[in-house]
């Protein structure tokens, strides 16, 4: 598991549940991304993000399917933190597979 989620006012831990997860197929490319997630009236700084899958398989839940660092500290103070994710096409989307 997780040992270091940021923690901090209007933030939940485990995340928060990514939407719009129909897979789309463009040529030779499967493609996913998601709905900008966002935290309101929040407090805290982050370094990154894991998107994880929550359900079970063989015994195990909570596999990380990817894994990334944003280069630096991001802050928020009493506001809104959204994660802005990629657009979805074939060469930018979050996860993409060819």
């Amino acid at each position: 598991g997780n040992t270091d989620e940021v923690t901090g006012t209007g933030y939940t831990a485990g995340g928060a549940t990514l939407t719009n997860t129909s897979p789309v197929i463009s040529g030779s490319v499967a493609y996913v991304t998601f709905n900008n997630p966002s935290w309101t009236t929040a407090t805290f700084t982050t370094t990154g993000c894991i998107v994880y899958n929550t359900m079970k398989r063989q015994g195990t839940t909570n596999r990380a399917v990817a894994v990334y660092d944003f280069a630096g500290s991001q802050s928020v103070s009493a506001g809104t933190f959204t994660l802005l994710m990629p657009t979805a096409a074939s060469s930018t989307a979050v996860i993409r597979f060819q």
